[in-house]
């Protein structure tokens, strides 16, 4: 593991409008209103928030790419889910402890009953999604050629985004909690919100993630989420993180929001960087003070890092193992080791391994269930002090680098994503922590 020296990394002084994230709060989430039951029905749950696309996959297995013209016969053929959003949720809620909801705009009735319908039975809330009735589910048509292992991609979405005026209209009685109303578990795509019940200054979700798309709502809304938690009292008590692909319009006024900022290796390394540190110090003074910048591995083996702007410090893993007997690395050192896989080929629409949405998945839970209370979301925190019992077993930063590594590795050697927490509880992951 690798530690910037302090001169290498700016001092930020951006003026925040907002408190800074208090970490601390969910290890002792007394005054949550209870859940509704089953999947949700813990009310210490983590309550995660993702915002942005589902869709289909659907993908032909070739012996060779067809000429124009051509007519050929599909060896097989596989269907399965897609987008970022919806993907790391599915992740998350293989998670004790986790309560999950998607908000994203899908298809007619008839023709997302099957998409939704796989959400609500792995547990994720389908409360947020939007309808768009007359429209197709979207879907993303791989074409997989046997004989050279290339794959052509085409995407098809008929979906108009998620407006801001509407994005406000779904989530203004949750945020707004002088009329937020609790969240339920069951499908309501087609009904108002339902009726309030949260107490004041309790937020109703601990963290929201936004897939960074290229849409001109989304600045819109990840500041009204800001703003909105801030002028409630509850800011310094949700996470909001970002997670980009590819270069975004305002990408810099988005990162100047969020708290945890994701990069695709890909993105880091098409910049005018020799690597994804320069790539992170370089967006430091435009990230809010208390951030965490990181720079997600690829399914090309390579390895994840990680910039805590407030510690000034910078932690870089390893490339991800190809073995496959490779085991968890716990051992102290400047290097992180953990799963790999042999995915071929950087795609900059479609994440065809999954590795860099199971690596987000893997911070947002080690960051919010064990990370040491003062820093970085706490760097001015006075009224929290954690007794030596509390501070047992809580994961550092370069742990959860190591913990996110680790399941993006395992990712990208499978090609779903069942069964990925249980392989983390089967090599010890938690068993010494007591948690999950």
């Amino acid at each position: 593991m690798t530690v910037a020296d302090d001169s290498e990394v700016p001092d930020c002084c951006l003026d925040i409008p907002f408190p800074i994230p208090n970490m601390a709060w969910l290890n002792n989430k007394k005054d949550l209103p209870p859940l509704p039951p089953s999947p949700h029905d813990n009310p210490n749950n983590l309550r995660v928030l993702a915002i942005g696309t589902l869709y289909e996959i659907q993908t032909f297995y070739l012996d060779a790419f067809p000429d124009e013209g051509q007519k050929l016969r599909a060896q097989s053929v596989t269907r399965e889910r897609g987008g970022s959003a919806a993907n790391i949720l599915s992740l998350l809620a293989q998670f004790d402890g986790v309560s999950p909801f998607l908000c994203a705009p899908v298809g007619s009735r008839r023709e997302s009953t099957r998409v939704e319908s796989e959400l609500d039975d792995q547990g994720i809330g389908t409360d947020f999604l939007v309808r768009r009735e007359g429209e197709q589910v979207p879907t993303s048509y791989i074409l997989q050629s046997r004989s050279i292992g290339s794959r052509t991609v085409i995407h098809h979405n008929p979906l108009p985004d998620i407006a801001h005026s509407e994005f406000v209209r779904l989530f203004k009685h949750q945020f707004i909690l002088d009329s937020t109303p609790s969240i339920s578990s069951t499908r309501s795509v087609d009904r108002q919100p339902p009726s309030p019940s949260f107490p004041r200054r309790v937020p109703p979700f601990d963290w929201v993630h936004f897939e960074g798309r290229p849409t001109p709502s989304m600045l819109s809304n990840l500041r009204w989420i800001c703003d909105v938690s801030r002028e409630q009292g509850y800011r310094d008590k949700v996470v909001v993180s970002l997670g980009l692909e590819r270069p975004v319009q305002d990408m810099e006024e988005l990162i100047r929001f969020a708290d945890v900022v994701f990069f695709s290796k890909a993105l880091a390394m098409q910049a005018t960087h020799a690597s994804p540190k320069s790539f992170l110090l370089s967006h430091a003074l435009a990230s809010a003070p208390h951030s965490i910048l990181l720079a997600t591995p690829s399914s090309h083996t390579s390895g994840a890092a990680l910039l805590s702007v407030p510690n000034k410090e910078y932690y870089q893993s390893s490339e991800l193992v190809k073995d496959s007997s490779a085991t968890s690395t716990r051992t102290n050192g400047k290097r992180v080791s953990g799963f790999g896989g042999d995915e071929d080929g950087e795609f900059e629409i479609l994440d065809l391994s999954g590795t860099g949405e199971a690596f987000i998945a893997g911070m947002i839970y080690s960051l919010t269930r064990r990370l040491l209370p003062g820093q970085p979301y706490t760097p001015s925190d006075e009224e929290y002090r954690p007794t030596a019992d509390e501070d047992k077993g809580r994961w550092r930063l370069e742990e959860c680098l190591r913990f996110a590594t680790e399941l993006a590795g395992r990712k990208n050697r499978r090609p779903t994503w069942d069964g990925l927490a249980e392989a983390m509880a089967e090599v010890g992951w938690f068993s010494a922590r007591g948690v999950m």
